[in-house]
């Protein structure tokens, strides 16, 4: 009998790469890995600590290679995403938010909650500067980009779409 595909054999093998390829640390970031309209997505809580971007980047690994499709794009626009948004919250604002889907022509979703309300934009960066250059590195590998307000003012919803190839 040959391999049958199946969500929960998908959620079962994303979770044992994710532990095996490094120690699960719950109080620096927690995993969920969701289930979307028959398509897999995935949803990593970061906690306030930049270190866990590189555990971001891991993530997007592993679910960009079960979708057979390329990581450096996405791991790219994740980091600066994450990054971003751990850089303009403070510790009292709570915990950052990535979500990964699918979109319709089989494009890659990524979007970055957290709970400020200052909305972000390409900045004019010098030559010396260590910052300002990442929603450029986003615009330029993103098929598109934008920033969705929260009602009530919660916070926003930045989001990337990039293409397979």
């Amino acid at each position: 009998m040959g391999y049958r595909w199946s969500p929960s054999c998908y959620l079962h093998s994303v979770v044992q790469r994710l532990v095996a390829h490094g120690p699960v640390e719950p109080e620096r970031y927690r995993v969920t890995v969701v289930l979307m309209a028959a398509e897999v997505g995935g949803e990593m809580v970061v906690k306030q600590d930049f270190e866990v971007v590189g555990e971001v980047r891991r993530f997007v690994r592993l679910v960009s290679a079960q979708w057979g499709m390329d990581d450096f794009a996405p791991c790219l626009v994740a980091s600066e995403l994450v990054t971003n948004a751990l850089r303009h919250a403070s510790e009292k604002d709570g915990d950052v938010t990535l979500r990964l889907g699918r979109t319709e022509d089989d494009a890659l979703w990524m979007e970055v909650q957290d709970v400020t309300c200052e909305l972000p934009h390409v900045q004019q960066a010098d030559m010396v500067s260590e910052v300002g250059r990442g929603l450029l590195i986003v615009e330029q590998l993103s098929r598109c980009w934008g920033v969705r307000p929260l009602a009530n003012n919660a916070g926003k919803i930045v989001f990337a779409v990039i293409d397979r190839t």
